[in-house]
């Protein structure tokens, strides 16, 4: 796998900066421009497939799409979410600050394992098999994909898209409506890359 290439897929499109602003500034839209995103990036990685190097148009075409991809993500977020709501009421109701730390310990160790092995790996499965739902807890499907060749080289390609996709909010945060879609193209060039290295 070529980071510098994953990285300089999406802008081998010559109309890569308008199609990557017209979808941040759709995200603007409270959660159907999000949703449309993920779509978006999911027809990016189907472009690929297809041997389009092109980025799809900007538009609101892909909620559905984005849907799907939602639900495959959805699982670890809404544990996440339910864990820290048990621990903050344990902890207020035994007053417990030992019980609140160690929450806090906990949501740290499995936020660094969602954020750089459970959300590249869900991420990639959705791509690439179109996962749903349970996907999140498929335990056997994850220690598939992650022991697979080459899968901290596909992690660091899938941080590197994050990292990208964040750069925008230096810039009073508006740099991030072009910043986020482009991660997210890198994400699915990442994607593509990894599987067609093990093919």
């Amino acid at each position: 796998m070529d980071l510098g290439a994953i990285i300089k897929g999406p802008l081998n499109d010559k109309d890569w900066l308008s199609k990557c602003l017209i979808i941040g500034l759709l995200m603007l839209i409270p959660i159907a421009g999000s949703l449309n995103a993920l779509g978006w990036t999911k027809t990016v990685y189907e472009n690929l497939e297809a041997g389009d190097q092109t980025l799809p148009p900007g538009n609101l075409n892909y909620l559905g799409k984005g849907w799907n991809m939602f639900l495959a993500l959805a699982g670890p977020v809404l544990a996440i979410v339910a864990f820290m709501i048990v621990v903050g009421v344990v902890g207020a109701v035994t007053h417990s600050r030992i019980v609140f730390l160690l929450g806090q310990l906990v949501y740290m160790v499995f936020a660094l394992g969602f954020s750089f092995v459970l959300m590249p790996v869900l991420s990639y499965r959705h791509l690439t098999e179109d996962t749903g739902f349970g996907a999140a807890f498929d335990v056997q499907g994850i220690m598939g994909t992650v022991t697979r060749a080459n899968f901290a080289m596909f992690a660091v390609c899938y941080f590197v898209g994050s990292l990208v996709g964040s750069l925008g909010t230096a810039a009073c945060c508006i740099g991030v409506f072009l910043t986020a879609p482009l991660g997210m193209a890198i994400h699915a060039h990442a994607a593509r890359a990894w599987k067609t290295s093990q093919a």
